[in-house]
């Protein structure tokens, strides 16, 4: 994934999944699962039509022609992250230069300005890996822009109008020896804590917005280092977290995971599987509906598909698969809707060549009474 993953692979002995004695989490989510004792009870509602409309066996899909194409800048050559306040979406990407940038432009499309560039301190560049957004506040997680490539979680104005500054260096914030996020990969937010996934071993941390308070909310899930990391994202929903692990083969190319929806107590505990395998393939981003308390997840490697996921009864649906999509990536939530982050990459089917084609941003039409 980069230099020091590259130059660093080697194996760790697996880290106990979880962490001892959870207490029980008191919202609704946390108290149903309580009563079931974490057993799985997952059910899958397939694929749509041939043509991607709904039917008799899934009346939810999305119609194709319902889906908005809203952006479709030419500086989107190499994106990465997708992120609202509601009023404005956030992009995370490069362009030709492969310089790492953020933009924003208006939730109902238009123009996209550039907000951030160039916040890294070293020769290797940037990277907007996961974007979130509180309180007036943009926060990046870039796994390499500290020293040598060192993680780094920075935050600065929705405004733009100055430099990102670090709240999070990896071996350089003290207090951190114990809870280092060595690549972070996603970032969710209660409006007062942000909470990091990892690549390495599918950790959680948990600090404040301004840095400070730093935790560690659970051990790894599974074992090696830089050579088995693969990306983990995550969503928050009523004093939950939910992980989605994009079951890639590592720096590798050799580890073997099943593609995986997990929960975990915003306060720490133990993970519960809330599903796990097909229709996933390689989940790469989940995000929560506050609206309908479900989760969205999107699978380019399934399809394109989207998914919707009740947590509390473990049903996933298919929505959408396919066209207009190429290969989505990212996905943010408001008001009803599901902004879809497209790369725009694909294979030529003549040449099997990997195209790299202009980034797009979609917004699709989420179903409300599922």
């Amino acid at each position: 994934m980069s230099l020091k993953k590259i130059c660093f692979v080697f194996c760790l002995a697996a880290l106990t999944a979880g962490c001892e004695n959870p207490e029980a989490d008191s919202d609704a989510f946390g108290a149903d699962l309580a009563r079931r004792g974490g057993v799985p009870n997952r059910e899958w509602v397939p694929g749509c039509d041939s043509a991607g409309r709904a039917d008799e066996k899934n009346p939810h899909c999305v119609d194709p022609a319902r889906i908005e194409l809203i952006s479709e800048d030419p500086r989107f050559v190499n994106l990465h992250s997708i992120a609202t306040d509601g009023a404005y979406l956030y992009i995370g990407g490069s362009e030709a230069d492969r310089q790492a940038r953020v933009w924003k432009l208006p939730i109902e499309g238009g123009e996209a300005v550039e907000l951030y560039s160039r916040w890294w301190s070293n020769s290797t560049g940037g990277w907007a890996f996961a974007l979130e957004v509180t309180g007036g506040e943009l926060f990046v997680v870039d796994p390499n822009s500290g020293r040598g490539t060192d993680t780094q979680i920075l935050k600065g104005p929705v405004t733009g109008g100055a430099r990102l500054q670090a709240i999070y260096t990896e071996h350089a914030t003290p207090g951190m020896t114990s809870y280092d996020i060595i690549d972070g990969s996603g970032i969710a937010t209660d409006g007062v804590n942000l909470f990091i996934t990892d690549h390495v071993q599918g950790r959680v941390s948990r600090m404040r917005t301004d840095g400070t308070a730093p935790a560690s909310l659970s051990s790894g899930r599974f074992g090696g280092f830089f050579d088995l990391e693969h990306r983990n994202t995550v969503a928050y929903l009523g004093s939950t977290l939910f992980i989605a692990d994009s079951a890639d083969r590592g720096n590798c190319n050799c580890g073997s995971f099943t593609p995986e929806i997990l929960a975990l107590p915003a306060a720490g505990g133990a993970f519960t599987s809330l599903y796990a395998g097909a229709p996933l393939v390689h989940p790469y981003d989940i995000e929560a509906d506050p609206v309908t308390s479900r989760l969205v997840i999107v699978d380019a490697a399934a399809g394109n598909s989207v998914f919707v996921l009740d947590p509390l009864g473990r049903v996933l649906t298919t929505i959408h698969s396919g066209a207009p999509f190429t290969r989505a990536i990212g996905v943010a939530i408001h008001n009803g809707y599901a902004y879809i982050l497209d790369s725009g990459d694909y294979t030529d089917e003549q040449t099997g060549a990997s195209v790299n084609g202009p980034g797009r941003i979609f917004r699709l039409p989420l179903p409300q009474n599922m």
